[in-house]
């Protein structure tokens, strides 16, 4: 599900149960980069609990599309609101495919079984038809550099 940059519809969740009920798992995908949804992490808790997922952008999560992006799939994946990471890639040049280095920054910087989780795991339940298991562990916060102190 990719929301508008324009507006979100206060429908959202009858529509996203609606797909439940046929039988689908909404991905809400790349909220990080969508203005609205980083002002409603609220209702994206929300929608997560009543049975949503959602897809965090590997670049984002680099820094590629921006601090804001950056600094939202942060969040989202600190607060364990990240069920997958995706390439999102449209070309080889600006926006290739290229999970490695997200997966290599969740493993550094987290733990390999996150990053296994998120890249590879969850995306192959998808295909499988297996249960997609949110992530239950405490994903550390990110240590401030003493050059941050004032953020």
């Amino acid at each position: 599900v990719e929301f508008s940059d324009l507006l979100i519809f206060r429908n959202t969740p009858e529509i996203l149960a609606r797909l439940q009920d046929a039988g689908m798992a909404p991905v809400i995908t790349h909220p990080e980069r969508n203005a609205l949804l980083r002002q409603r992490l609220d209702q994206i808790e929300a929608w997560i609990e009543n049975g949503a997922f959602v897809q965090v952008t590997a670049q984002s999560l680099l820094g590629n599309f921006g601090r804001r992006s950056l600094d939202f799939s942060r969040t989202l994946l600190a607060r364990n609101l990240v069920h997958f990471i995706a390439s999102d890639a449209h070309d080889c040049e600006h926006r290739p495919p290229r999970l490695d280095l997200a997966h290599a920054w969740l493993a550094k910087n987290y733990t390999g079984a996150i990053a296994d989780a998120l890249c590879i795991a969850n995306p192959q339940a998808t295909l499988t038809g297996d249960a997609i298991e949110p992530l239950s562990q405490e994903i550390p916060a990110e240590p401030r550099k003493w050059y941050q102190i004032w953020r």
